[in-house]
C-alpha cells in the first residue's frame, strides 16, 4: 500500500487518488491549499488514513461520478471529502462505514470528524481542528 513518508503529504494524497481511479469509474479531484507536507509523521499518517477510509467508502457505496477532496493545510489541517452520490440516511452512518476508526484517528489529531449525508444528495466528510 501507500505509506506516508517525509515526502509531501499532498503527493501521497494524489498517488492514492490516482491508484483508486483504476477501480473507480468516476473522477477524483484533490484540491490542496497551503503547505504540502506535515512535519509530524504520526499526524500526517492519521490524516492520510482518514482520507483513505472516506475515499474508499465513497468509491464503494456512493455511485457518485465525482469525488472531491479539499484540503487546507496552513498551520491547522482542514479536510472535506465530498461525493454527489446516492447518500444514506443518518441512521445508517452509526458505526458502519468504518466511521469508528475515522473518529478515533480524528481524536488522536485533536480534530472533529463529521459525516453528513442526504438520500440522493451525496455525502460530506469534514475534518476540522478542535477549537
Amino acid at each position: 500500500g501507500i505509506t506516508v513518508s517525509q515526502d509531501s503529504l499532498k503527493n501521497t494524497f494524489e498517488n492514492l487518488a490516482e491508484k483508486m481511479t483504476k477501480i473507480y469509474p468516476g473522477e477524483i479531484i484533490v484540491e490542496w491549499h497551503g503547505e504540502e507536507s506535515i512535519v509530524d509523521l504520526k499526524r500526517a499518517n492519521h490524516f492520510f488514513r482518514i482520507y483513505q477510509e472516506a475515499l474508499s467508502n465513497s468509491i464503494k457505496y456512493s455511485k457518485s461520478k465525482q469525488i472531491r477532496v479539499i484540503v487546507r493545510n496552513y498551520s491547522l489541517f482542514f479536510m472535506d471529502i465530498i461525493d454527489f452520490g446516492i447518500g444514506f440516511s443518518e441512521r445508517e452512518v452509526g458505526n458502519g462505514f468504518g466511521t469508528q476508526n475515522m473518529q478515533e484517528r480524528a481524536h488522536e489529531v485533536n480534530s472533529n470528524l463529521t459525516i453528513s449525508s442526504k438520500i440522493d444528495a451525496g455525502t460530506v466528510v469534514k475534518l476540522r481542528p478542535r477549537k
